[in-house]
């Protein structure tokens, strides 16, 4: 083939892999966002208990056990 003085346009990747790899690579750090928010505590003492709130008045959700190992979704009180 002769170029005639024109431009020759030689892409390795078309516009729609470009747009795959994108959605691939945000895709892929989407969980990693997820996870560094959320605080992992393991459980020192016994008799731990579980409250949906920071009232320690209010009922439980259950008892932890010594050594287990919980996520922390949201802090909130002092």
């Amino acid at each position: 083939m002769k170029n005639q003085g024109g431009v020759m346009n030689c892409y390795m990747f078309s516009r729609n892999d470009l747009i795959t790899i994108m959605v691939v690579l945000l895709l892929l750090c989407f969980p990693a966002a997820l996870t560094a928010q959320a605080k992992s505590l393991e459980v020192t003492q016994t008799n731990q208990q579980l409250y949906k709130k920071p009232d320690f008045a209010g009922t439980s959700l259950g008892s932890v056990p010594k050594g287990e190992t919980v996520r922390l979704l949201k802090e909130e009180g002092d």
